[in-house]
């Protein structure tokens, strides 16, 4: 027998760790929607009760939550299974640091994922994110995104000073977390929550017990089909907007920016920017194959690609911000004229 080269079975393990990823996930999914993190909210419990109050079999759910301990999402002792502490505040609800709606919508795109090669074999969306014919969809879409931005989206604020500027507008503003944030740190901002009116209809949900909606404004709109965004501003926000569309697209929305913008004023994109090569940060490399997807025209953009279409719109002193590692988003702020800031 030939002797086994150790190259080849750390090839095979590292390909069969990729494939249980997969399995690993819908342990995870499993147990958020079943609220198994919820029911062990506040103490230990036994998989024979636990499944009385999940209204499940026993059996089954003994199997899961052995898996979950294994994956390291559980713990056990003495029968009994409990919440990892490190991991609790993000998987009870009730949190602002919460994944479970993240994990809800992640759940949905784990089965749009299944039709990758079909995507990659026809070029095109297998969905489209953005179409509202199914509100449970939209409706987790927005609420996943709103636990994507609420904790770690706070970091752009260490990278934006908006101390000089008046009035903001927020296109595509989904359920309006960015709003709350930036005003709490802005007492004297006016603030336009610009998007389609079924998103800010959870915007003004979101909003409302903020104590700021005197300061916050809604603007009905579609920024395909809208020739102007108002103002004018001295700030347009742009926040994972332009991997929605194609170049000529973000290229029309940041014209509209400009002609929306005061002279002096600046453009501000947040997005998952791909690096020059295209192969890098991960999460937005996979997250690239996520807009081919799901958005018809859909694609990440690198830096540079971003900054050539900031400057085609008449944008000019462009600057990158890379945000901690802690969060996927950077920033590229262009400014309209040359007035200073």
């Amino acid at each position: 027998m030939d002797k086994i080269n150790k190259d080849i079975v750390s090839a095979q393990l590292q390909i069969t760790r990729d494939v249980m990823s997969a399995w690993k996930s819908q342990i995870l999914f499993s147990l958020s929607s079943l609220g198994v993190f919820d029911a062990l909210r506040d103490k230990p419990l036994r998989h024979e009760t636990l499944a009385q109050i999940l209204s499940v079999p026993a059996e089954s759910l003994r199997r899961l939550l052995n898996a979950a301990v294994a994956a390291g999402y559980l713990e056990k002792c003495d029968g009994a299974y409990t919440n990892i502490e490190a991991l609790k505040p993000v998987l009870c609800t009730g949190n602002d640091c919460s994944m479970n709606r993240l994990l809800s919508l992640y759940r949905i795109w784990y089965k749009t994922f299944s039709r990758l090669e079909e995507a990659v074999r026809t070029n095109s969306a297998v969905e489209n994110a953005n179409e509202q014919r199914d509100a449970n969809y939209y409706t987790t879409f927005i609420e996943g995104m709103t636990d994507y931005a609420q904790y770690r989206g706070r970091d752009i604020l260490n990278y934006l000073d908006l101390t000089e500027r008046t009035s903001f507008l927020d296109v595509g503003c989904g359920p309006g977390i960015y709003a709350s944030m930036i005003c709490k740190a802005y007492p004297n901002l006016e603030y336009t929550c610009y998007d389609v009116a079924p998103a800010l209809e959870i915007a003004r949900t979101n909003l409302q017990r903020e104590g700021i909606r005197e300061r916050i404004h809604f603007r009905i709109g579609d920024y395909h089909n809208d020739d102007l965004f108002g103002g004018p501003y001295d700030v347009v926000f742009l926040s994972h907007v332009f991997h929605q569309e194609s170049s000529d697209c973000c290229l029309k929305i940041a014209q509209k920016a400009y002609s929306s913008l005061v002279s002096g004023g600046i453009i501000v994109v947040q997005a998952m920017f791909l690096n020059n090569d295209e192969t890098s940060p991960l999460y937005a490399s996979f997250h690239d194959l996520l807009t081919l997807l799901i958005f018809p025209w859909g694609r990440n953009y690198t830096f540079q690609e971003t900054e050539r279409i900031l400057r085609d719109a008449g944008f000019d002193q462009i600057q990158a911000k890379r945000m901690s590692l802690f969060n996927v988003n950077s920033l590229l702020i262009g400014k309209k004229g040359n007035v200073s800031q």
